[in-house]
């Protein structure tokens, strides 16, 4: 009998390539994620310490020139604060289409791997059932030769 062939082999390989690519582009949008959640932290720790310096400047007596720089400083630690909110957003989408898209390739391959076994299983089935013929038929031939032999005795 003829060597085992799965036909969709080719495409259970590039289907393997794609999977190795999305656990790439994975891990980047991870890594991405990260910094973006870092630089949001570190201006939301900014913010906190503009604010407390604003307090302090309140409570102790203030010259209105430092109240205003402090007051500009805060704005625009808000501002940044939301812009990065929004990169951070981008960010999580970005990681949760790249997981999507790996639970798919993941998914493909499973099944190709699935249907490729099957198809191997039944391979073997009938590799077997060829062999007992074979055998069956060697048998048959053997015992009616003996046969033969024995009637022209």
């Amino acid at each position: 009998m003829k060597k085992f062939v799965f036909p969709l082999e080719s495409v259970l390989v590039a289907k393997r390539l794609l999977e190795q690519e999305a656990k790439k582009n994975l891990a980047h949008a991870e890594e991405r994620l990260a910094q973006e959640q870092q630089r949001q932290d570190a201006l939301n720790k900014e913010k906190d310490h503009a604010l407390n310096s604003w307090y302090e400047l309140v409570q102790n007596g203030f010259r209105s020139q430092s109240l205003l720089q402090e007051v500009h400083h805060i704005n625009a630690l808000r501002e940044q604060i939301e812009l990065q909110h929004k990169a951070t957003e981008q960010a999580w989408q970005a990681r949760n289409l790249c997981q999507e898209q790996l639970r798919e390739i993941f998914t493909e391959v499973k099944s190709l791997k699935t249907l490729r076994d099957q198809q191997h299983e039944a391979y073997l089935a009938e590799d077997a059932r060829e062999q007992d013929k074979v055998m069956d038929e060697f048998v048959s031939s053997t015992s009616h030769r003996a046969v033969q032999m024995g009637s022209r005795a």
